[in-house]
């Protein structure tokens, strides 16, 4: 039936949701750790270069990366600064 195939196919995006999310998850465990050793070495928040190359090779999936970058910004200034304006994004402006 229809349905059922769906239903499987809807259980399945869920679980690749699941995937995202963990992985998004490590990616800002990796990125606090960055912002911790740019802390301890006087570095700046951003590397322009660095996020150039990322949005290159994202190909279409370039807006969802812009947002990723975003948010691992924000997560990164909170380690080097916790009053950064930075910190303060806009929820709705990530996803």
């Amino acid at each position: 039936m229809i349905m059922d195939e769906i239903i499987k196919l809807r259980e399945e995006i869920d679980e690749i949701d699941r995937e995202i999310m963990e992985l998004l998850d490590r990616r800002i465990s990796t990125a606090e750790t960055i912002g911790e050793l740019k802390v301890e070495r006087n570095m700046g928040l951003e590397d322009k270069r660095r996020e150039d190359m990322i949005l290159d090779r994202a190909g279409e999936y370039r807006p969802i990366f812009e947002k990723i970058i975003l948010h691992t910004k924000a997560v990164e200034s909170r380690c080097m600064d916790p009053t950064s304006k930075v910190s303060e994004v806009d929820p709705s402006q990530i996803f």
